[in-house]
C-alpha cells in the first residue's frame, strides 16, 4: 500500500532542485539547507495527488519556506511518532525532560513529537531554546476520550515547559486546549485542514 503523507510527518529528498520554485527562495535555504536535512510536511491540496505539500525550515523561526516535492523524490520518511523512540541526548533541555515526563504516562491513541523538538531528535542537531514549547500531535481517528483527556490537562500545568497539543482527527488538527475550552460551550473550535482552516462545532463531524 502507497504511505499516505500527513501534516507533520519529515521526509528527505536528494536536491534542493526537486522542490518546486527552488530557484525564487531566499538566500538562506541554499547557505542553510542541505540533503541531510529533512523537510516538514504541511496542510495544504492540490488536484495532482503526486505532490506533497512540505516546508523547509532555518535556524531562525522566522526562516520557513513553503514548497512542493513530488513523492519520487522521497528517500525517506518519519511520522512523528517514531520519534518518540530516539535517543533524548538534549537533556539540559525543558522540552525534552517534559518529553520524557509524557513518554511516562499512558496514552492510548498514537502519538509523537512535532516542531524544533521533533526536528532536533530527527537531525541530532539542537534547534530548542530553554524558553521553547514542546509541539505533540496525537492521532484520534475518533473523539478523545473525557479520561485521556483529563490525564493530559491535569498533567500539563506540571511540566516543565508549555506543551502544545495538536489532535489530530480525519479532518484536520485543533488543539487539545481549545477543544477542552469549547466542547461544552457554544463557541467553535478552529480547525486546520489541507484546504484552509475552519470554525467548526465538531472537529471529528463536519
Amino acid at each position: 500500500m502507497e504511505y499516505q503523507y500527513r501534516a507533520h510527518d519529515l521526509l528527505w529528498i536528494h536536491d534542493l532542485q526537486e522542490m518546486s520554485g527552488y530557484d525564487m527562495f531566499p538566500p538562506w535555504v541554499k547557505t542553510q539547507w542541505h540533503r541531510e536535512l529533512p523537510l516538514v510536511v504541511r496542510r495544504d491540496w492540490s488536484s495532482d495527488t503526486r505532490l506533497i505539500p512540505i516546508g523547509i525550515r532555518g535556524n531562525d523561526r522566522n526562516q520557513r519556506v513553503a514548497s512542493w516535492v513530488h513523492k519520487t523524490s522521497v528517500k525517506r520518511v518519519i511520522p512523528p511518532e517514531h520519534l518518540i523512540q530516539a535517543p533524548i541526548v538534549f537533556t539540559s533541555y525543558p522540552v525534552f525532560l517534559a518529553l520524557k515526563e509524557l513518554c511516562s504516562i499512558s496514552i492510548t491513541l498514537p502519538w509523537g513529537v512535532t516542531g524544533s523538538c521533533g526536528y532536533s531528535l530527527a537531525t541530532g542537531i539542537n534547534y530548542v531554546r530553554q524558553n521553547s514549547d514542546l509541539d505533540i500531535v496525537i492521532r484520534c481517528e475518533i473523539k478523545l476520550t473525557n479520561s485521556l483527556l483529563t490525564i493530559l490537562s491535569d498533567l500539563l500545568p506540571y511540566l516543565p515547559c508549555r506543551v502544545d497539543i495538536q489532535l489530530e482527527t480525519p479532518y484536520g488538527g485543533c488543539s487539545l486546549t481549545e477543544w477542552e475550552q469549547t466542547k461544552n460551550s457554544p463557541k467553535k473550535v478552529l480547525l486546520k485542514t489541507n484546504r484552509g482552516p475552519l470554525l467548526v462545532d465538531d472537529p471529528w463531524h463536519l
